[in-house]
């Protein structure tokens, strides 16, 4: 089973500031919340093929991504994939100078792979939840942004 959207908004403040800000692993913590850290494995650091896993607390639990930068073409376009032992995903986002100081910020997230009864389930009858959760963080970076202005 996989599942797919696309989440997007407008911020007000250029395209630099927005891709400096989203692009520094140290700023995650103030838009992503649960976020307890990142590490760096491979690679060059942002670059194309590097690699870090990143933990999350999630309610009670601990939850750890492997992240894979697929490409990093930014102010344009990043791809990275996500592997959790219960699902896997590719997040492509891109950011457009509309203007003004204004920026569209767009993110496609395609779970290519879900695991586990529960976790299949949630995806057929609940697939917004997925949707809300991605939403909610790109929300709360746009704040941190406009904070920031």
């Amino acid at each position: 089973m996989e599942l797919k959207f696309i989440c997007e908004t407008n911020i007000d403040a250029p395209r630099d500031k927005v891709v400096a800000l989203w692009s520094d692993p140290d700023n995650l913590k103030h838009w992503q919340e649960g976020f307890l850290g990142i590490e760096h494995l491979t690679g060059e650091r942002g670059a194309t093929g590097s690699t870090s896993r990143m933990r999350y607390l999630m309610g009670k639990n601990e939850m750890e991504l492997h992240e894979t930068i697929v490409k990093n073409d930014l102010p344009d376009e990043f791809i990275g994939e996500y592997v959790h032992e219960k699902m896997s995903n590719r997040l492509t986002t891109r950011f457009t100078d509309l203007g003004d100081g204004r920026t569209a910020y767009w993110s496609e997230v395609h779970y290519t792979e879900l695991h586990g009864f529960m976790v299949q389930m949630m995806a057929r009858l609940f697939p917004g939840v997925f949707k809300k959760q991605v939403m909610k963080w790109i929300l709360n970076f746009k704040k941190f942004v406009e904070v920031q202005e």
